[in-house]
């Protein structure tokens, strides 16, 4: 019976493509879990498709074993980590802003328009609170508010992923507790920004104790030296982190560093998910293998990055360029311009209106509103909600 059932799994494994994620599910009822488990992870290895473990269900222990077909040994943390590989995020996933009215409070009612906006404009997710989402101006009340929002709107194709960072260690781990009762798709966190870490050892206990908190979703660390410093090697962070923190998922990687992030995206095979956050170069980290990526202006010119994407994958790098290019061109403009005070007014004039930055950020005066909006038309920003990009 067991041979029959991996024989099916084979045939299975070979009819999809080796990069189509395919989900498998060990049940406690199966006989002789050891040997059902190294055949389906060594043939997962072998075409980097991920594994999932029923939820609630967990191999017996203690528990090793080593794959016929690897060599490699294999503990019972590693395989149940496994899981966590599964669902891979793939495509552009945007980071929303926080909608807020005149006063400053939170415009819940506007998070349902931006995920329908997402998706209309294919985006795979929304990674919410985070920088662009002006997270760390939040109060965890309204953090709490603004997920539990996005998760009783959110159409079921546009994932959802929570942002926990904090100053405040008990902070955070709340965030990411509510994260997991709420059920988001996954969590991440960035460094802490104030008392900053600044060694490997530091910065993999920090996460290690933010992603105990809700250890049924999928963690990220978010890399981000430029805010949260940290500036150490991401490989070594998955080399050490891999080991501790079993619902480690991936990397949010918002870093210029395309050694490190190469490194990272070729580790162990491809076990992790490394998200790029560095939209003015995606078509980089496409090149160099890259599937998911991160960013605050797929908010409101997502098809000028699907053109990029299009045109890399048909083999056409001159019209990848050239998009890029675009794309290059107008982030240059924005932060000319205030960087996210002048995307919050970019995604107005694509007809969303998310209100005011809050304080320290300063809010666009007229005259550079108008700046702004004149060098926006000179260069081609896609103005109309439907986003059309000209050829």
């Amino acid at each position: 019976m067991l041979k029959h059932k991996i024989a099916a799994i084979e045939n299975a494994t070979n009819s999809v493509l080796a990069k189509v994620p395919l989900r498998f599910t060990l049940h406690p009822h199966l006989t002789d879990e050891n040997q059902f488990a190294e055949a389906i992870y060594s043939m997962c290895c072998a075409k980097q498709i991920g594994l999932v473990l029923q939820e609630g269900y967990s191999l017996r222990e203690p528990f090793r074993l080593k794959s016929v077909h690897s060599g490699v040994a294999l503990d019972a943390t590693r395989l149940r980590s496994l899981k966590f590989m599964s669902a891979r995020l793939t495509g552009l996933i945007a980071a929303p802003f926080t909608a807020f009215h005149n006063d400053g409070s939170l415009n819940l009612d506007m998070i349902e328009r931006q995920a329908n906006f997402f998706v209309k404009n294919v985006i795979s997710g929304a990674f919410i609170c985070g920088t662009t989402g002006e997270g760390m101006s939040l109060s965890t009340d309204e953090r709490l508010q603004v997920a539990e929002k996005w998760m009783e709107v959110a159409p079921a194709q546009l994932r959802v992923i929570a942002h926990v960072g904090h100053q405040s260690l008990t902070e955070s781990r709340a965030l990411a507790a509510h994260a997991e009762e709420i059920k988001v798709h996954a969590f991440a966190t960035i460094a802490p920004t104030f008392y900053r870490v600044t060694n490997m050892d530091q910065l993999v206990d920090y996460c290690a104790q933010v992603a105990s908190s809700a250890p049924s979703l999928p963690f990220y660390y978010y890399h981000m030296p430029a805010i949260a410093g940290a500036d150490l090697p991401m490989v070594d962070f998955l080399k050490s982190a891999s080991t501790r923190i079993r619902n480690l998922a991936g990397i949010k990687f918002t870093h210029e560093n395309l050694v490190d992030y190469s490194r990272c995206l070729q580790f162990e095979g491809g076990r992790f998910d490394i998200l790029f956050g560095r939209d003015e170069i995606l078509l980089a980290a496409l090149a160099l293998g890259g599937l998911g990526a991160i960013g605050s202006t797929y908010n409101f010119m997502a098809p000028v990055y699907h053109r990029v994407i299009e045109a890399f994958n048909a083999g056409s790098i001159e019209d990848a360029r050239k998009y890029q290019t675009i794309a290059m061109n107008i982030i240059a403009v924005m932060n000319r311009h205030g960087g996210l005070s002048a995307g919050k007014a970019m995604m107005k004039m694509t007809g969303y209106d998310c209100g005011p930055v809050r304080t320290p950020l300063e809010n666009l005066s007229a005259e550079a509103l108008e700046s702004l909006t004149s060098e926006l038309k000179e260069i081609g920003f896609p103005f109309a909600a439907e986003q059309k990009v000209q050829p």
